[in-house]
């Protein structure tokens, strides 16, 4: 199970590079840095997927809904432990594919 444009964006911000306001605001392409799914704090990487109040909601959504309990703060670790606790290969695969669409859609 593989959507080429999950895959893609997933790759992006496992990489740090994903274009945020903040980074857009260093490049002078934009000059607002505030959150557009809050709009509370300027919009990095970490606010993005772990204190954004509306990203921890889906975060936390799709994973009560795979039932796996993650305390991690990083999307690195965060990966990391959703593929290790996926018993079989078919599981592994769909929480991938669940992870990395979540991923797209933040």
């Amino acid at each position: 199970m593989n959507v080429p444009k999950h895959s893609f964006i997933c790759w992006i911000v496992m990489h740090r590079r994903p274009l945020t306001r903040d980074r857009l605001a260093k490049m002078r392409i934009c000059q607002d840095k505030e959150c557009l799914l809050c709009g509370s704090n300027p919009e990095n990487i970490d606010h993005l997927f772990f204190e954004c109040e509306f990203s921890k909601e889906c975060l936390k959504g799709v994973l009560e809904w795979l039932k796996i309990g993650i305390n991690k703060t990083n999307i690195e670790g965060i990966w990391r432990r959703v593929t290790r606790k996926a018993k079989g290969r078919c599981r592994r695969s769909i929480i991938k594919a669940v992870a990395a669409a979540l991923i797209y859609h933040i």
